[in-house]
């Protein structure tokens, strides 16, 4: 829902959310990583707070959430691209940095999830959760940014 709303908010016709960018599947497929996104930024503030068994057990749930669901995110969105008819020509014939920034998303997506799985993995969600959580939500703008364009 907030990324047909950002899309919405950056000029795109409501009417063609549904069906014309494939903003029902970004929703169902983004909600594991952003889940898991929240989850880790709260891991880091039960660890401030001293609850470091609690912060422990949640970082390595939430870093595997993120791991799986940016990887997923982004095989979705390179099939959305590679497969679907004439999408490679609107991102070849769109705005002009419409390809690099959807290389950086991608790269920012797939930093975003082997970030978060490593702290995941060490059950240390802070510093580096907290810079998983700002490469996924980067690597998503830059996503949500190229498919509204096309």
């Amino acid at each position: 829902m907030g990324g047909a709303a950002l899309l919405v908010a950056l000029g795109a016709d409501p009417r063609n959310l549904l069906h014309g960018t494939g903003i029902s599947a970004l929703l169902v497929v983004g909600v594991i990583p952003t889940s898991g996104a929240y989850l880790m930024h709260d891991a880091a503030r039960q660890e401030a707070a001293g609850r470091l068994r609690i912060a422990r057990r949640q970082a390595r749930f939430s870093g595997r959430l993120i791991f799986w669901g940016a990887l997923v995110l982004a095989a979705w969105a390179a099939a959305e691209v590679l497969l679907r008819p004439g999408s490679r020509q609107a991102l070849l014939d769109g705005p002009p940095l419409a390809a690099p920034v959807l290389a950086a998303s991608m790269l920012a997506l797939g930093g975003g999830a082997l970030i978060g799985l490593l702290a995941g993995l060490s059950r240390k969600p802070r510093p580096s959760g907290s810079y998983a959580v700002l490469l996924y939500f980067c690597g998503l703008a830059g996503l949500l940014g190229v498919a509204g364009s096309l």
